[in-house]
């Protein structure tokens, strides 16, 4: 049977690295949106012109939402690694120290 070893250390530093990535996927993200939503709606104001630009901002919409989530998703990522590497450790002190006591009163 093969034994499975968490290394909280990792865990730890795989939440950061998580949390670097969703930070700056979230500032580029603002920084796409500002460069989607600002140019106004250049595509005219006839039919064909009204037309595409409800398809536009729809499409465009799905796009910065489905973003959004992605940021969102890698956020909780990160919070649960924290949080795992978290509970790793403290089960690791908590044994050490209950192991070390069960041995204090055994003679050499």
């Amino acid at each position: 049977m093969k034994t499975t070893v968490v290394n909280s250390d990792r865990l730890a530093t795989a939440a950061r690295e998580v949390k670097t990535g969703s930070d700056a996927m979230s500032r580029d993200l603002g920084a796409l949106k500002a460069a989607a939503t600002g140019g106004g709606e250049p595509w005219g104001g006839d039919e064909q012109g009204q037309l595409f630009g409800r398809v536009y901002a729809e499409v465009r919409q799905h796009a910065l939402d489905t973003y959004d989530s992605h940021v969102g998703l890698l956020t909780f990522a990160a919070t649960n690694l924290t949080t795992w590497a978290d509970e790793v450790r403290e089960t690791e002190e908590t044994l050490t120290r209950q192991f070390d006591r069960s041995g204090s009163g055994l003679s050499r």
